[in-house]
C-alpha cells in the first residue's frame, strides 16, 4: 500500500518533503511522480496490467506539471469511478484565487500553498499526516 502518491516536476520539492515525512514518522510509503504523463499511466495504464500497483490513501498534486497539467489529472482522477473517491490535495506554489476555485471546481478535496521556509513545512507536513493518513477514515 502506498500512503502517499506525490505528483511534482521538482526534486528539490520531492526531497524536502519526503525527508520531512520522514523525519517526522509520518511514512516511509511514498511515491514521486513526475509529470501529469506519468500519473495518467500510473493511475489509467495500469487497470490493463494483471500486476497493478496499490492506490495510494492519498495524492499531493502540483498543478504546474509538463505535458499534462495538474488541474487536467485532477479532472481525469475525479470523474474515474475508479480513482474518484482518492482524496486529492493540491499542493502547490500558486496562491493565485482563479488555481483555487478551479482546483475546488474539479474535485480537490484540498488545497495547499507550499510554504517558503522549512519550519512551515514541518508543521504543514505535521498536520497534513495526522489528519489525512491518521484520522481521515477511507
Amino acid at each position: 500500500m502506498i500512503d502517499l502518491l506525490y505528483i511534482d516536476d521538482n526534486p528539490n520539492d520531492a526531497q524536502l518533503l519526503f525527508r520531512t515525512l520522514e523525519k517526522q514518522q509520518i511514512t516511509s510509503k511514498y511515491f514521486l511522480l513526475k509529470d501529469g504523463e506519468e500519473a495518467l499511466e500510473f493511475f489509467f495504464g495500469q487497470l490493463n496490467d494483471n500486476n497493478p500497483l496499490p492506490m495510494p490513501k492519498i495524492v499531493l498534486l502540483d498543478i504546474k506539471l509538463p505535458k499534462v497539467t495538474g488541474f487536467e489529472v485532477l479532472q481525469k482522477l475525479k470523474s474515474d469511478h475508479t480513482t474518484k473517491k482518492i482524496p486529492v490535495i493540491i499542493f502547490t506554489s500558486s496562491n493565485e484565487r482563479q488555481d483555487l476555485e478551479l482546483a475546488y471546481q474539479l474535485g480537490a478535496n484540498s488545497y495547499l500553498v507550499k510554504p517558503d521556509k522549512y519550519q512551515k513545512l514541518k508543521e504543514l507536513v505535521q498536520y497534513l499526516g495526522k489528519y489525512w493518513l491518521d484520522l481521515n477514515e477511507i
